[in-house]
């Protein structure tokens, strides 16, 4: 999980959301430069906390995925939520990135993977690697719930879909420039290792080809691949 303190959060904006920054963006960029500068010492204050709300009220969304970094890591999630859904669709795919992780962790909210899924995808879309590797994850953990099961047509069916989605995104992610993947102990390993593995799997069921078409169909919607 990215670190997610208020410094961190506004010293990197500038590099992060640098390339983005056009026209409007422009004078909100400039915003929160000017908040960062000025807090930089005391980021986490009561007044710099009010200083980004008033910023973030007007409608700019760096100024909410600052506040709702904060709210976070203060585990102040309801806020957090609210924070993050203000910027939600908006530059990198920060804020959906962070309101996927708050669903599929159950962080303050009741755990829920579809919705998680969806904010996984928009922040793909909007170029978050990441995002697109926590899908292949999510939907790698479905196929291993539903494996585990009775047999039964329907779950075979759901068991190749599954398989075909963690595959695809896994490419998608590499498109995206995912260049790890972490080991149960946090270890951070290759992600071509892993890659290969699912690869080979798909290929032994037929299924590679299919895996393949759907990881290019997504990333054909997604300026930022590079397949």
């Amino acid at each position: 999980m990215k670190k997610l303190s208020l410094i961190i959060i506004l010293l990197i904006i500038p590099l992060s959301y640098a390339i983005a920054a056009q026209g409007k963006d422009d004078a909100y960029f400039a915003e929160i430069e000017k908040l960062a500068k000025k807090y930089s010492k005391d980021s986490t204050s009561p007044e710099c906390k009010r200083a980004l709300q008033v910023c973030a009220d007007k409608g700019n969304y760096y100024c909410s995925t600052g506040l709702g970094g904060i709210n976070l890591e203060e585990k102040n999630y309801t806020d957090a939520i609210s924070n993050f859904k203000k910027c939600s669709g908006e530059c990198d795919g920060e804020c959906d990135f962070r309101l996927g992780l708050i669903y599929e962790g159950g962080l303050g909210v009741l755990q829920n993977d579809d919705k998680a899924i969806s904010y996984y995808t928009k922040a793909a879309n909007l170029g978050e690697p990441v995002a697109a590797y926590n899908l292949s994850i999510i939907y790698a953990k479905k196929a291993s719930n539903v494996s585990k099961g009775k047999y039964s047509e329907e779950n075979a069916k759901k068991l190749s879909n599954y398989a075909l989605l963690s595959y695809a995104w896994l490419k998608v992610a590499m498109a995206l420039g995912q260049e790890n993947y972490y080991s149960k102990t946090d270890e951070s390993l290759p992600i071509a290792k892993f890659f290969d593995m699912m690869k080979e799997g798909l290929a032994s069921d037929g299924l590679l080809q299919q895996g393949d078409s759907m990881a290019t169909q997504i990333c054909s919607k997604n300026k930022f691949c590079k397949e």
